[in-house]
């Protein structure tokens, strides 16, 4: 009866490892797959902004634009921002690793140079920084002082 008995609790624990072993992979998997749902969500977010930005955005730099483009693509520009400092968010949070967070810094720092951007952040943001409090720090810091250098 002894050997039964070693037997069935050798069963149990092999059991409850393999329970224990599945809700670890189940768990990481899970991660992954909300790691990958955030990117997903953000890049379509910022595809449906770039399609959607009027051209004069990508052109050079033109004082004599319609009001209407012009607030068209400070609208959009709007948006790009809170998308922006929404992944900043994401990232401070920790929900964002370090490789995805250095690309979309990357593209971050490279909108920084579009005449545009760089008015409205100016004109706009800087006189309305508490909206964006840490974000506009970041920007400061990171994003627009190395190109002062």
């Amino acid at each position: 009866m002894e050997t039964f008995e070693i037997i069935t609790t050798a069963i149990n624990v092999v059991m409850m490892l393999l329970a224990v072993i599945t809700f670890v992979v189940s768990a990481c998997q899970y991660r992954h797959q909300q790691k990958l749902s955030f990117f997903e969500k953000y890049t379509a977010r910022y595809q449906y902004l770039m399609e959607h930005m009027p051209e004069e955005f990508f052109s050079a730099y033109d004082k004599e634009l319609q009001e209407e483009t012009k607030k068209e693509i400070s609208h959009f520009i709007r948006l790009y921002l809170d998308l922006c400092s929404e992944e900043y968010y994401l990232y401070t949070d920790g929900r964002i690793d370090q490789t995805v967070w250095e690309e979309w810094k990357e593209g971050i720092a490279y909108s920084f140079k579009n005449p545009y951007l760089s008015q409205y952040w100016n004109e706009r943001i800087k006189e309305n920084k508490e909206s964006y409090s840490t974000f506009f720090a970041f920007v400061n810091d990171e994003i627009l002082k190395p190109s002062n250098k």
